[in-house]
């Protein structure tokens, strides 16, 4: 298993299904604090881990990654891009805020497509 350090290891994966629940402890032999590392070492062959939506979605399509278990469900987990309270945004902040939108929209789209097929 590798896994992802965020303000703790995620070492408790709650599962869902309907009505259904299932809590599965996982111990990682590897953890790392960025979700394209684990992307990466996935790819590689290094273990099995759970990734946002947007960011397995490429490799869901091209077949390099493969989803596992793909009727349970994750809880979602919000997102939030943050900045200094103005009435405009510099143009440079928007544009970013926009390229993160859409490729969160389009890898969980991608990724639910695949899911299902």
């Amino acid at each position: 298993m590798v896994a992802i350090r965020l303000e703790r290891v995620w070492s408790t994966w709650p599962f869902s299904r309907g009505s259904e629940a299932a809590r599965v402890e996982v111990t990682p032999q590897l953890v790392v604090t960025h979700a394209d590392m684990l992307d990466d070492l996935v790819r590689r062959g290094e273990g099995v881990t759970v990734l946002p939506d947007f960011v397995a979605a490429k490799g869901v399509a091209d077949g390099s990654l493969v989803p596992l278990l793909a009727e349970w469900a994750l809880p979602r987990r919000p997102a939030y891009a943050l900045h200094a309270p103005r009435k405009r945004l510099a143009r440079i902040v928007e544009e970013v805020l926009d390229t993160l939108r859409d490729a969160m929209r389009a890898g969980a789209s991608r990724a639910a497509a695949a899911a299902r097929s």
